[in-house]
């Protein structure tokens, strides 16, 4: 239900955001009018954060969570948050960088962070105080081993945020993970940011709790279960890598995409290695070109989402013209077709956008030395 009301309104958004930039650019500097639109744009740019949000809490399916080091994501994020803060903020980092991998997304913890660290500045305006995030592996509390029993490991990376604020009365503590629930007046806050750090907690495992009292300021604690070891995950200890092989060559290479500056940034990557490069923005003279020499290009690497011809459909009418032309296929979606329809047009590769030059160069050696 959440996932289709922000698919609705992500959509009258977009119609919000490009209006209203277009209406802002076409008024010379001073107008009058700018500082309207640009107040609807900051409305529009909170909506975005709030569907988010929704996004976040209402995400109740695990995703795929890799071994990350928090003490590089917190690190990260309290770069950001130094700028973004006010002087009156003082931030304090106790961070140990020998801390154990955690089985994370690091999207979500930097959110998780951002949202704690938002909720301690709040709670110290408009005066402003000290805000001090912490960050080390430890045995868990018996206080903590008490109220969550499930922490039997002998260690977890606990994550901790600080403030000097006012401090949270008794009778609301129990309400504080509750979603909507906030203290702030009408129209200052969602009542949601700390539902979504409590569920981006349990998504990771772990457990969350507060301490706090009037007058004494409040401290979030988190606490995230060690990732295994590579020997616990049965994984090998990996042996020194091989000289890495050259990434150029002479191939010839036929490159569609719609967008001409993505078909200018290949050319720069690709040309200076020694790939002889065909490109164009229309997937019809792509066929064209093709269908006229065949056997003058060695791979295909296509764009899947564009004007009237997809590059899957382009990809198949290749195949009626040679079936053994490696093809990789690019797409700003993650899933731009279902794996049925990719095996059955034989890709050789697929590779979502954002693409980095060395992954494009690596797949590319890939694909052609296959």
């Amino acid at each position: 239900l959440v996932g289709g009301i922000a698919h609705n309104f992500n959509n009258l958004l977009t119609s919000i955001f490009g209006f209203s930039e277009l209406a802002r650019n076409a008024l010379s500097e001073g107008h009058p009018a700018t500082k309207y639109l640009d107040q609807v744009l900051k409305s529009a740019r909170n909506a975005k954060e709030l569907i988010e949000q929704l996004l976040t809490f209402s995400n109740r399916k695990p995703s795929p969570h890799l071994p990350v080091s928090l003490d590089r994501v917190v690190s990260r994020c309290l770069k950001m948050l130094r700028s973004s803060l006010p002087a009156t903020i003082e931030i304090r980092e106790d961070i140990d960088p020998s801390c154990p991998k955690v089985e994370a997304d690091p999207g979500q913890i930097e959110q998780l962070l951002m949202n704690l660290a938002t909720n301690a500045f709040q709670a110290m305006e408009p005066e402003g105080g000290v805000l001090e995030v912490g960050l080390h592996c430890r045995p868990p509390t018996p206080e903590e081993r008490e109220r969550f029993p499930h922490l039997t490991a002998e260690a977890y990376v606990c994550l901790s945020v600080r403030d000097t604020g006012a401090g949270i009365p008794p009778e609301v503590v129990p309400k504080i993970f509750d979603p909507f629930f906030t203290t702030r007046k009408r129209g200052e806050g969602t009542g949601l940011g700390l539902s979504v750090v409590h569920g981006i907690v349990k998504r990771h495992g772990g457990e969350i709790y507060v301490v706090s009292s009037p007058g004494k300021g409040t401290t979030f604690r988190c606490c995230f279960p060690c990732a295994p070891s590579r020997e616990e995950r049965g994984v090998p200890t990996p042996k020194a890598k091989p000289t890495a092989p050259s990434l150029g060559g002479s191939e010839r290479i036929l490159f569609v995409d719609d967008q001409p500056a993505i078909g200018l940034l290949v050319e720069e990557i690709l040309s200076p290695l020694g790939y002889r490069l065909t490109r164009t923005t229309d997937p019809l003279e792509a066929l064209e070109h093709f269908r006229r020499s065949p056997e003058s290009f060695d791979l295909l690497i296509t764009d899947q989402l564009m004007p009237k011809l997809n590059g899957l459909a382009l990809i198949g009418e290749i195949r009626r013209l040679r079936d053994d032309l490696p093809v990789i296929l690019l797409s700003g979606h993650h899933g731009p077709a279902s794996s049925e329809e990719l095996d059955k047009a034989a890709i050789s590769a697929f590779l979502p956008k954002p693409i980095s030059a060395a992954t494009l160069l690596r797949t590319i050696r890939q694909v052609l030395d296959a």
